[in-house]
């Protein structure tokens, strides 16, 4: 939130001068879905199987954690401490693990505790398309206030539009800008903007081709124009960056 992150699972948490020892301290009492209580040991199983390099996958997610906590060392200092040791100086750490999901310690071994958590709803079932779930009675904020929660997926954004309108559906997400202003001027549901931690951007291969010489990658910036993709491809629903992070991210220099 506003580039800043709160505590959620990790009560608070300290980071050694030199950005390379993290100390996390878990809040209790918190509980899984299946009444097992959380503990440090959950957070490095779940650490462990992510890195895991036989785990497969080398984008994506996949590949981010493995690369980045490849070289460090991981512990659970008591039930409730969890110490990262990165191999190298991590400033945004924070940021690869805000999302992360941590799983009961049991989950490498029960392929059914893949779908156990610790967050307000539980999974009552699942079929292609359809997610099925419910509040938990033991969520350390307390009872939510909607007792039963159904997801479909539906990758046509008009079609998500007309069963929102319809009444169909609650809540929809990632509507374009079409859709979006098709709802405002609808006056029966209400357009919530979020800020987006999404960056759109070209990479540029630095170890072999025309990109190792930087004239051509200032070249290749000096002719995007930036505003007018902003303008006639995001239908000003974007805002132009001066590098690769978001004002959602830790260490963005907005000058």
């Amino acid at each position: 939130r506003g580039g800043c992150f709160d505590p959620v699972l990790a009560e608070n948490w300290t980071v050694s001068p030199d950005a390379r020892t993290w100390v996390f301290h878990l809040r209790q009492p918190v509980r899984f879905h299946n009444g097992d209580q959380l503990a440090a040991r959950d957070v490095v199983e779940s650490l462990d199987r992510v890195r895991d390099p036989n785990m497969g996958g080398e984008l994506g997610s996949q590949g981010v954690y493995q690369s980045y906590l490849a070289g460090a060392k991981i512990d659970a200092i008591d039930d409730r401490t969890v110490q990262i040791v990165t191999a190298e100086p991590f400033a945004d750490l924070l940021d690869l693990l805000a999302l992360f999901p941590i799983l009961p310690e049991s989950a490498r071994r029960d392929p059914d505790a893949h779908c156990i958590g610790t967050g307000p709803y539980e999974l009552v079932g699942r079929e292609p398309g359809r997610i099925s779930m419910k509040a938990f009675e033991g969520y350390w904020r307390g009872l939510p206030p909607t007792a039963t929660i159904e997801w479909r997926a539906e990758v046509d954004a008009k079609a998500r539009l007309q069963q929102l309108l319809a009444g169909t559906a609650d809540l929809v997400a990632d509507l374009g800008a079409h859709e979006t202003r098709e709802v405002e001027s609808s006056n029966r549901a209400t357009v919530i903007r979020q800020e987006s931690s999404v960056c759109t951007a070209f990479m540029c291969n630095l170890l072999s081709g025309v990109c190792q010489d930087m004239r051509v990658r200032q070249a290749l910036n000096y002719a995007l124009d930036v505003p007018e993709i902003i303008k006639t491809v995001m239908h000003d629903e974007a805002t132009p960056l001066n590098g690769p992070l978001t004002a959602l991210h830790y260490g963005r220099d907005s000058s």
